[in-house]
């Protein structure tokens, strides 16, 4: 059966799915600014091995949120230019809440969400990661790739598949392989 949750309780909410994560993390919110304690939560689900997908949207992250997220692994970066719905999950809970993931959210705004667990409202559940996962496969992009010749991680951008160095190699030798 569906919880509702308060201001403080989203917060909370959010901050146990980080934790009692074991496969799958998403999290999508227009606006980002973690706290350094959900920054650490993120960090320890990754080192867990958990699957960390982000989707943010309406303007760029600033330049110290996107390094934080960056150094953390497992994490998949996404933007979505129209996104304003903010909704968090793994693989067991679900959270719909009118909460960004900002610092200041929790302290400022008034803010009501749901949270729905997977065995007890499964039809609910599956609606919603198969929605979000058409946000994510269908209205977002990549915030990052791989270089073609050197994998390492670079912006998405099909029009500059190498990093810089790989670049100035191949433009040196106009070397295909």
């Amino acid at each position: 059966m569906p919880k509702l949750l308060t201001t403080k309780h989203i917060s909370a909410a959010i901050e146990e799915l980080i934790t009692s994560c074991t496969e799958k993390l998403v999290l999508i919110s227009p606006y980002w600014q973690l706290s350094n304690s959900l920054l650490n939560r993120l960090k320890d689900a990754s080192q867990r091995g958990v699957r960390v997908t982000i989707v943010y949207g309406k303007q760029k992250l600033k330049r110290g949120e996107l390094e934080k997220i960056q150094k953390i692994k497992n994490v998949k970066i996404y933007f979505c230019c129209n996104l304003h719905a903010k909704c968090y999950y793994n693989e067991n809970c679900a959270i719909i809440s009118s909460m960004n993931l900002l610092e200041l959210s929790e302290i400022i705004n008034i803010e009501l969400g749901i949270a729905l667990f997977r065995g007890a409202d499964q039809a609910l559940y599956d609606a919603i990661v198969t929605e979000t996962e058409y946000i994510i496969n269908k209205e977002s992009v990549p915030k990052y790739g791989h270089c073609i010749r050197c994998s390492c991680e670079i912006p998405f951008d099909p029009t500059h598949p190498m990093c810089y160095n790989c670049y100035q190699i191949w433009n040196n030798y106009k070397n295909p392989v």
